[in-house]
């Protein structure tokens, strides 16, 4: 029998279309695996995630119970003093609640300060109660205070560190921004000229209850060669009260050679008591004029304990 032509491509055409089709159909059903399984990968990867994050956290659940089932104190707050001396040293106020008690127990709080040698100070039981009150003593000028419970009871001591503290001077100082310093310095024929746009901004501390301004003195300072050459108030700002900002504008001439340094600093006093300076700017006379020398500029403010104003 013989199978004419033009019914022969039609056979192969369906034959082409059906294998084509059946194609298709394997490539969706592939599709849909693939889906089904990275979606299950992805299930599998968030549930280890989860897995992962509660084991990181069983250390610390474990350590948190551990510290509460072997506390010494089921209480214990602290809280700096207002003021400090004029000796430059603040106090601590600690309180404590033993967990056991009995008629002979007796509470200390051991502290030392950096690598000094450990101290302690008894603590004072209040009135009727089973609180204990202890006022530790500081210096500002420590960078860090550790503080560790103890009590005496029927003869056994038990021990607990309660807390350290880093850079307990921080409490009582201010916060200030860096000084800006704006417009043109010309040095010609043993002459410096200056005309600038001084400003600083206080932001206040933890202690400055925004009765009375945060600084009571601010001062922008020139000097020569390290000495003192001129020293210039700045004014605060008295459309607020109390000010946060503070400024000056200065136009004025210093006589000086080539070779010489000006230095430009500023110097702020807080009611408490410290003192702060930071350089602003410094210049290095050429006798064509001048050279900023930005290896000399500070930008953090130096902090000292002078003493309360007077």
């Amino acid at each position: 029998m013989k199978i004419k032509p033009h019914k022969l491509i039609c056979g192969l055409c369906a034959l082409s279309l059906a294998f084509s089709g059946l194609c298709l159909w394997n490539i969706y059903q592939l599709r849909g695996e693939l889906e089904r399984q990275t979606h299950q990968l992805m299930n599998l990867e968030n549930l280890s995630g989860q897995v992962s994050d509660t084991v990181r956290s069983v250390p610390s659940l474990v350590r948190g119970a551990l510290d509460e089932a072997f506390a010494v104190f089921s209480k214990y707050e602290s809280s700096f003093s207002d003021t400090l001396t004029p000796q430059g040293t603040g106090e601590i106020q600690v309180q404590l609640i033993p967990r056991q008690w009995a008629q002979d127990t007796t509470v200390q709080v051991l502290y030392q300060e950096d690598d000094g040698p450990q101290q302690s100070v008894q603590a004072q039981r209040s009135g009727e109660g089973y609180e204990y009150t202890a006022s530790i003593p500081f210096s500002i000028s420590a960078d860090k205070i550790s503080l560790t419970g103890s009590t005496v009871s029927q003869g056994v001591t038990s021990l607990q560190p309660l807390e350290d503290f880093y850079a307990p001077k921080s409490y009582y100082t201010q916060s200030l921004g860096f000084p800006e310093l704006f417009g043109s310095t010309q040095y010609q024929n043993g002459s410096l000229k200056t005309d600038w746009e001084v400003s600083l901004h206080c932001d206040g501390g933890q202690l400055w209850d925004e009765k009375e301004p945060p600084l009571v003195s601010c001062d922008l300072v020139m000097e020569l060669d390290g000495e003192e050459i001129d020293r210039l108030p700045l004014e605060a700002d008295s459309s607020v009260f109390p000010p946060r900002d503070y400024s000056l504008k200065v136009q004025k001439e210093y006589a000086c050679q080539p070779g010489q340094r000006l230095t430009v600093k500023m110097v702020a006093q807080d009611p408490i008591g410290f003192t702060y300076e930071q350089t602003a700017d410094s210049y290095q006379i050429q006798s064509n004029g001048v050279d900023p020398d930005f290896d000399r500029y500070s930008y953090d403010w130096e902090i000292t304990w002078k003493g309360a104003a007077s």
